[in-house]
């Protein structure tokens, strides 16, 4: 679990971004490769998922390790973190959600 703590300092550093950023622009890579790559469309949920689920794992790696370590466990920094990790990608996955059925009821409502 170590090893995840120092390729994240190293990402740090190299990159010149705070860890709250680097959880930003993680959360949305992740998001823009699974779209691209899975040749899903955004709304689709799957690329939510998929940055969900790598945040979720990251911040079990990070308790895990701060147990290991005999640190007490930052439930609130956990919170922070997968939170800066989806925000971008709820967003993205929702918008176009919103608006298509927004685009349905205009359409619905229209006489004929």
């Amino acid at each position: 679990m170590e090893y995840v703590e120092t390729l994240k300092a190293f990402l740090v550093v190299v990159l010149d971004l705070s860890r709250d950023a680097l959880h930003v622009h993680i959360g949305l890579a992740v998001f823009a490769a699974v779209v691209l790559i899975g040749r899903c469309p955004l709304g689709a949920a799957r690329p939510w998922c998929v940055v969900m689920l790598l945040a979720l794992l990251g911040e079990v790696v990070d308790v895990g390790g701060d147990f290991l370590r005999g640190q007490p466990l930052r439930w609130d920094a956990s919170l922070h973190d997968v939170l800066n990790t989806v925000l971008w990608p709820t967003v993205l996955t929702l918008v176009p959600r919103w608006r298509s059925r927004g685009r349905g009821r205009v359409i619905a409502s229209r006489p004929s």
